[in-house]
């Protein structure tokens, strides 16, 4: 790494490495760090979704517990 590149993550290092082989190397960091940012706010909104999914499933399960114990 020369002096003043800022690091990489190892996934966009490789793919940068890669593509440098094969000819292809991106020339504007913003593109890279726009692919980056894409992938994480994919994977940002599979998180929320997946909470979301556990505290409706929690929710409803608390629900039947309450609604089998207040009829006994």
């Amino acid at each position: 790494m020369g002096l003043g590149k800022q690091p990489r993550t190892i996934c966009a290092a490789q793919d940068a490495a890669m593509r440098k082989a094969k000819g292809e190397e991106k020339e504007d960091t913003h593109e890279v760090e726009s692919e980056i940012e894409a992938e994480v706010e994919k994977k940002m909104k599979n998180l929320i979704f997946s909470l979301i999914l556990v505290h409706v499933w929690m929710d409803t399960r608390t629900k039947q517990h309450f609604k089998k114990h207040s009829t006994s």
